[in-house]
Formats: structure tokens, C-alpha cells, sequence
């Protein structure tokens, strides 16, 4: 199943992206950072947590699954409410990783640990509109963007 590939997509688009009777991934976005002495900028990036407290559904994910999978929403809910019994069975003997996101295991006193693998970047899309905002009026975008700056990411 590709709920771990839903979740990251979401969170992309949304700050809370709940798993019914799991818990919430939650993203915090940071702006983009310029240092106009030195012409290095970061990209905005989401920072992700999890809260194992907030469980109670919020329809996002289950929507967002039913459309992609072209089934009922009713449908999509058991797939997740099936995967989370998968995912809390294998807490106990391992850990969950969420490809681009983090990793989750049981601490000595069966509470999930996340640590995330970083930040998530945000699309070139909103990175060059974000820029160009900012800095656009001070420089020659082509110029500027091409020979002045260089990307702290890359």
C-alpha cells in the first residue's frame, strides 16, 4: 500500500496530515533564508514531527486516498484503519521508517520516538517564485539568479 507515499505528499500541501487512531504528522514550514552579503540562500523546507495524541480522523488523508485509488471513501478508511494494525503490530519488534519523512520506534515505555530525516525542500517552482519576490526589484533576475547567488543546498 502506498499510505506512506500519501503522507508525504500531503504534507507538501498541508501542516497536519492525521492517521486515524495513529497519530499526526505535523509540518512547520521555514521560510527561505537569503544572506545578501554572501549571495547564499536556502530554499523554504518543512521541518516534520508526529504527535501520537491527535488520532481522531480528520478526513484528509482518507479523501486523498479514495481519489488516487478511485475508491469509496469508506473503502480508503479501512485500507488505512488496516495498515495502522500492520504498522502498530510491527512497532513492537521494530522500527517504521516513512520514506522521506523519518523514522518511528517504541521508547522503554511504548510511546513512539519520530526523528525525522531532515527537512522536507519545497518545490524549484515555489523556491523561484519565492525568490524573485524577494529579490526580483534588486538585481536582473536572469543575471542574479544565474551568476551572483549560489545555493546552499546544491
Amino acid at each position: 500500500m502506498q499510505l506512506q507515499q500519501y503522507i508525504k505528499e500531503l504534507l507538501y500541501q498541508h501542516e497536519c496530515v492525521t492517521v486515524p487512531n495513529f497519530g499526526a504528522f505535523l509540518a512547520r514550514t521555514i521560510n527561505v533564508l537569503i544572506q545578501s552579503e554572501t549571495g547564499v540562500f536556502t530554499p523554504p523546507s518543512k521541518e516534520v514531527s508526529f504527535n501520537h495524541l491527535l488520532k481522531s480522523n480528520d478526513g484528509i488523508l482518507a479523501q486523498y486516498m479514495a481519489q488516487k485509488e478511485n475508491v469509496s471513501y469508506e473503502q480508503a478508511l479501512r485500507k488505512i484503519e488496516k495498515e495502522v494494525i500492520v504498522w502498530k503490530q510491527r512497532l513492537n519488534t521494530q522500527h517504521l521508517t516513512f520514506a522521506g519523512i523519518g523514522e518511528m520506534r517504541l521508547n522503554p515505555q511504548k510511546k513512539i520516538n519520530f526523528s525525522p530525516f531532515g527537512s522536507i525542500n519545497l518545490t524549484l517552482g515555489k523556491v523561484i517564485a519565492e525568490f524573485k519576490s524577494t529579490l526580483g526589484s534588486r538585481c536582473l533576475w536572469r543575471n542574479c539568479f544565474f551568476t551572483r547567488l549560489r545555493f546552499s543546498y546544491l
